[in-house]
């Protein structure tokens, strides 16, 4: 007769960690402003990147994919007609 001692039953996954990989910024895009208004907000200008290999095994998640910045060219703009 055999018994078998009790263990603890450990689950550890084999899954290697791996992070997040995104592509390079792309350009930033033309300001959204085209010309010059009586306002003073600003126009907004944006770039973006893409995921390459999303994180696996308790990776690092991915980061921000679209960043935004405002772009201020009053001056630099002819005068909305």
């Amino acid at each position: 007769l055999c018994t078998q001692d009790s263990f603890p039953l450990t689950v550890q996954s084999c899954i290697m960690p791996k992070d997040c990989e995104t592509t390079e910024w792309s350009s930033w895009s033309p300001c959204s402003k085209t010309c010059r208004s009586g306002s003073l907000s600003p126009g907004f200008r944006s770039r973006s990147r893409n995921v390459k290999h999303i994180a696996i095994g308790g990776g690092k998640e991915c980061p921000e994919l679209l960043e935004k910045e405002a772009c201020i060219v009053e001056e630099l703009l002819q005068p909305c007609p």
